[in-house]
């Protein structure tokens, strides 16, 4: 078995077994993967999704890695004060889940995810901050080429929504 460490946020946590965790982790280094995470059922918040954590895991014969260390770095506390921001910030990760293939790197759109989370509770509208962030999705994927689109400060939001699903969904 490989030992591996990476940083990484958590996109979804499902309980498994008595005291286990299933946990679906967005990595800069392997894109989507699943941990198993022993013992863990106490501790929802820490592995809870919007969660920034790294930590170190098991890499065996099979997709599912064994977690054996988790370290905090970031809770994001601040995306739960306010339904539109959660909203928005769950949108973000629905829009990672939808496009990103198992393990498969993706560095810069992690860079985007955890800029666009850090971003999100300041901004005046959450909406804007997600069709940005579809925006920066599409081009990663080459579904989109446009720079002048990426530059512009305001998206109609319902708009880029519907392209984005429209587009993902091909």
């Amino acid at each position: 078995m490989t030992v591996e460490r990476s940083e990484g946020i958590i996109i979804a946590t499902h309980p498994f077994r008595d005291y286990d965790r299933l946990v679906t982790l967005f990595t800069p280094e392997r894109g989507i993967i699943r941990l198993l995470k022993k013992g863990s059922q106490n501790k929802t918040l820490a592995l809870s999704p919007l969660v920034h954590i790294e930590c170190t895991y098991f890499i065996g014969k099979s997709d599912l890695f064994v977690c054996r260390e988790t370290t905090i770095l970031h809770h994001f506390l601040s995306l739960r004060a306010s339904l539109k921001t959660l909203e928005a910030a769950c949108e973000m990760l629905r829009a990672i889940r939808l496009t990103q293939a198992p393990e498969k790197e993706a560095s810069p759109l992690f860079a985007k995810l955890l800029d666009a989370l850090h971003r999100l509770p300041k901004a005046p509208n959450p909406e804007q901050e997600t069709a940005h962030f579809y925006l920066n999705v599409l081009k990663h994927e080459g579904l989109l080429e446009d720079e002048e689109l990426l530059q512009q400060q305001s998206h109609p939001y319902s708009k880029i929504k519907t392209l984005f699903h429209y587009l993902i969904s091909e």
